[in-house]
């Protein structure tokens, strides 16, 4: 499942910033947001029975990097390789320590070395998204 738009929050940027945009000082709290988010999202699809495997947050625009043009840089990466806006995550399942199982979002650093059947599809949308820009 694909994710197409961003999250709004409000980064409460300075008065020369852009609120929507984050600033790498931002990295750990994107990090925590997303991680939340795709905790829910995933345990919330495993309630209702589906067999989703893989969740990417990656807007449909974020692919012409126009906040990092705004920004003038690349955003730092967190501590799982993920960069504002794109977050990638798979299901997996933990123990408790009360031994309850639960449903979590992995994070994936790249979702092709995880599952290599859908490097082909991946990159098809790619360049569909590629092909809608032109």
């Amino acid at each position: 499942m694909r994710i197409l738009n961003l999250p709004e929050i409000d980064f409460d940027g300075d008065e020369d910033e852009d609120y929507r945009l984050p600033a790498n000082r931002h990295v750990p709290l994107c990090q925590a947001l997303m991680q939340n988010f795709a905790n829910n999202a995933i345990r919330f699809m495993a309630d209702h029975e589906s067999a989703l495997k893989i969740l990417s947050i990656m807007p449909i625009y974020a692919d012409d990097r126009r906040w990092r043009k705004q920004r003038g840089k690349e955003m730092d990466r967190d501590v799982n390789g993920h960069a504002w806006p794109e977050y990638h995550y798979v299901r997996d399942c933990v123990s408790e320590p009360t031994g309850t199982k639960v449903v979590v979002a992995h994070p994936s650093t790249s979702v092709t070395l995880d599952f290599p059947d859908l490097a082909d599809f991946l990159s098809y949308i790619k360049e569909g998204f590629e092909l809608l820009k032109t």
